[in-house]
């Protein structure tokens, strides 16, 4: 799994998402409070704050599935292609310099990378 960092997909406006993502959270902790004092009001059970929550982690599981995890299964399939493209160059690269090497042919790469 991939850590993504803010500056990863926002770099132009670094300082505008996260303070955005500084606002969500500042949010986070004022409102839910507030909304679970409401649900006990109207539900008359002292367990509905948990039933409230327990809603909103699905809503952000279905979120997070439709917006994530089926985008991740064709860039994975195309990561695989590029590993796959990359190796057979490498190989190819690698047969060059040995043959180069068996034919006295000097190759032109810096000291360090021969």
């Amino acid at each position: 799994m991939r850590v993504k960092y803010v500056d990863d997909d926002f770099p132009p406006s670094l300082g505008v998402v996260t303070g955005i993502v500084g606002l969500v959270d500042a949010l986070g902790g004022f409102v839910p409070p507030i909304i679970f004092g409401i649900v006990l009001d109207w539900q008359d059970i002292n367990s509905s704050c948990f039933m409230f929550l327990h809603g909103v982690v699905w809503v952000s599981l279905i979120l997070n599935y439709t917006t994530e995890v089926r985008h991740l299964d064709g860039t994975e399939r195309s990561a695989q292609r590029v590993a796959r493209t990359m190796s057979k160059r490498r190989c190819d690269h690698d047969r060059h310099r040995a043959t180069a090497r068996r034919d006295g042919i000097s190759s032109n790469l810096p000291a360090t990378q021969q």
